[in-house]
């Protein structure tokens, strides 16, 4: 099956955009008027989540429109293996961590930080974060558990996914995705779940499974999206281009309007701006020789672990430091650190993991494969 290295570059892209929200966050008085700059692109974290969503959408869809049929435990065993193994190590270094140097917050800087490893460990919350899916306060030891969260209950879901597509032509796939998004609109207006973390009900489920649909519906129909923007001229190349980058930097706009539901609309405006970066990577020859860069190829094969552990090193690097080294040094030993982690978490818990992934085979047991159909381009 062939291998995307763009969309590899991408997602490490995504994952620095994480990083460099959270650096924002971490900084007194940074000057959030640049957001409503194209500058916003940069720490755009919320929206590289998205990306996260619909990258994982387009790549686990791959091996089913590629004809290779697989069981569901086949599947799912692969799935866990590979997200839950090196989360597991991660969630064991956060908490010793944690438990080593936590000393009641970080005071000396913005609220953010100060409100996270604010309190003593707990079995609560050791066992809360071990289940994963459950719907717990995922900000209190790394905030970025929320979306690990919701990744592992719709890769739970994900072949039912597939086999709608495989019935539905995509116009009325996106049709559903619409509905479980609005579901989950209605939710935030009449509250019928809280979210005890951030975004990480069960009804924000039903609207992160509309950009895994997007991811999906972008791998089948990628042939044909690809042939149809190589076929237009360089101006409406660049105006299409255009369109996704404001639809990307610019949707959280929609959040001006004081209705919760509000937040749902800018998912959509950002999955928008997203699935247009995808085809223009995938199509542009330019483009795709920029993100098969070494560096960048580099970043999106550790961007995983890069974003595990990110706060991770922020949170220990800022306890340890905060009364003895400038804000600016702190910044980067954080990232310097942040790199080497990532980089020891990749060779050390991923490739294992992706490993053993590969050994499994159920080949043996009776179940449903999904299998290749006539013609998948709709």
């Amino acid at each position: 099956m062939k291998r995307y290295e763009e969309l590899d570059s991408m997602r490490g892209i995504a994952a620095l955009m994480v990083i460099f929200s959270h650096l924002a966050l971490l900084t007194p008085n940074f000057p959030w008027v640049l957001g409503y700059t194209p500058l916003h692109f940069l720490w755009a974290g919320s929206e590289a989540v998205i990306f996260f969503f619909i990258l994982s959408g387009f790549v686990l869809a791959l091996p089913f429109f590629n004809g290779k049929g697989r069981t569901y435990p086949e599947y799912i065993t692969k799935r866990i293996i590979r997200i839950y193994f090196p989360y597991v190590v991660s969630l064991i270094v956060s908490f010793i961590s944690y438990a080593i140097i936590y000393n009641g917050g970080v005071f000396e800087y913005t609220e953010w930080l100060s409100q996270k490893w604010n309190d003593p460990l707990s079995v609560d919350i050791v066992m809360d974060h071990l289940l994963l899916i459950g719907n717990f306060n995922t900000g209190e030891i790394n905030p970025v558990v929320w979306s690990l969260s919701q990744e592992m209950r719709i890769s739970l879901i994900f072949p039912i996914i597939i086999v709608l597509i495989y019935r539905f032509n995509s116009p009325i796939m996106l049709g559903i995705g619409v509905v479980l998004s609005s579901l989950t609109g209605i939710n935030y207006v009449f509250g019928f779940e809280e979210t005890l973390g951030w975004r990480n009900s069960f009804f924000d489920t039903l609207n992160f499974t509309s950009m895994f649909i997007i991811g999906a519906l972008l791998a089948k129909n990628r042939e044909l999206l690809i042939s149809s923007f190589q076929r237009l001229n360089l101006k409406y190349k660049v105006i299409l281009f255009v369109i996704g980058f404001l639809s990307y930097t610019y949707s959280k706009s929609v959040q001006i309007i004081p209705v919760k539901f509000a937040i749902v609309v800018m998912d959509w405006g950002v999955a928008l701006g997203v699935s247009i970066f995808v085809v223009v990577a995938l199509s542009s020859k330019n483009i795709s020789k920029i993100l098969k860069n070494k560096f960048l190829i580099f970043n999106g094969k550790i961007s995983f672990s890069l974003y595990l552990y990110h706060f991770v090193v922020l949170a220990v690097v800022f306890h340890i430091f905060e009364r003895t080294l400038p804000f600016g040094i702190m910044l980067l030993l954080s990232l310097l650190f942040m790199y080497i982690v990532a980089y020891l978490s990749w060779k050390y818990t991923e490739l294992p993991s992706i490993t053993w992934g590969r050994k499994v085979n159920f080949s043996k047991f009776s179940g449903i494969k999904i299998k290749e159909t006539e013609n998948y381009h709709q």
